[in-house]
């Protein structure tokens, strides 16, 4: 004889996988049922109502990868961790390459999700601009575009001059980390906006070194300070992820590992790699091809 027990615990199991019940992509039903699973490990539905057929990750940034979320999981931790491409490749069995497309489509994911969601700062804040040599790594340059090069890859000037791309980043509690470029040199008003503007709430603070983010304070708060500890870690942080990948990376690029390098910063590792997990795998509607990754959403001035 079945015990109450058992058939409140059945009841309450019913209970739960309606709660995660799957909609068809298609149509948006309910009536689905398991359909089997795909080559590589992923588990195939079927729509009762339309009749199509779709896996778990379709509508998602890796609906069209041939990968498993296993290896999809490890290039995250990699990308992290700061492990080398030739490291990723030979963990997952692909080439250097398809790490690499990997690895960007992960970056792209943050910097989209960053950019959609609109990351707000609340409480103090600490905030301060970096700077990057500007470098067109992995590009053709014209006759017109080529400069002398720079010796041991400087620019030869103590100042801050059009070679030098500026990263503006703000740290607030809990280590809330936001990155962005949107110019070359010192930043202006405008320049300032395009980054700040709208992240910032009215019951913020913000701890700067310099006089031109007071016209912030029609958002927030804006103190001068004497140092901001916390955001030079940021910037020391960001700069040694930079240093570590060979040849440095393409300014083109910049603002997607700036929004990875944001999402590790202080982050337990395993809850942030299982944040950028979910996003890659939900149906969000982010997905980019292999030619959207190297045309859209680019550092461009």
């Amino acid at each position: 004889m079945v015990s109450y027990t058992a058939i409140m615990q059945a009841i309450q199991n019913m209970n739960e996988e309606r709660e995660q019940a799957v909609s068809c992509v298609c149509c948006g039903g309910m009536r689905v049922v398991k359909n089997g699973k795909s080559r590589n490990g992923r588990q195939r539905f079927l729509c009762r109502e339309c009749g199509k057929s779709f896996t778990e990750t379709t509508g998602s940034v890796i609906m069209y990868s041939h990968q498993s979320l296993h290896a999809w999981k490890r290039v995250i931790k990699d990308t992290f961790a700061g492990a080398t491409l030739s490291d990723t490749a030979s963990a997952i069995g692909v080439s250097v390459n398809t790490a690499l497309s990997m690895r960007h489509k992960v970056m792209h994911a943050i910097q989209r999700n960053a950019m959609d969601t609109g990351i707000s700062f609340k409480g103090s804040n600490e905030t301060a601009e970096t700077y990057f040599l500007e470098s067109f790594k992995g590009t053709r340059l014209d006759t017109a575009m080529k400069r002398a090069p720079r010796k041991r890859g400087t620019n030869g000037k103590r100042l801050v001059s059009a070679e030098d791309v500026c990263v503006c980043a703000v740290i607030g509690e809990e280590n809330r980390c936001y990155a962005a470029s949107v110019n070359k040199a010192i930043p202006t008003e405008s320049d300032l906006e395009k980054v700040y503007g709208g992240r910032l709430s009215k019951d913020a603070v913000l701890l700067c070194l310099d006089e031109r983010y007071a016209f912030l304070q029609k958002y927030c708060v804006v103190s001068r300070v004497a140092e901001v500890e916390k955001v030079s870690g940021l910037h020391g942080y960001m700069r040694m992820r930079v240093n570590a990948i060979s040849h440095g990376v393409a300014t083109k690029y910049l603002n997607r590992y700036m929004a990875a390098f944001s999402a590790a910063y202080g982050k337990d590792a395993s809850a942030a790699a299982s944040k950028v997990f979910s996003v890659i795998t939900d149906r969000n509607g982010m997905f980019a091809s292999n030619m959207d990754l190297r045309t859209k959403d680019l550092l461009v001035f």
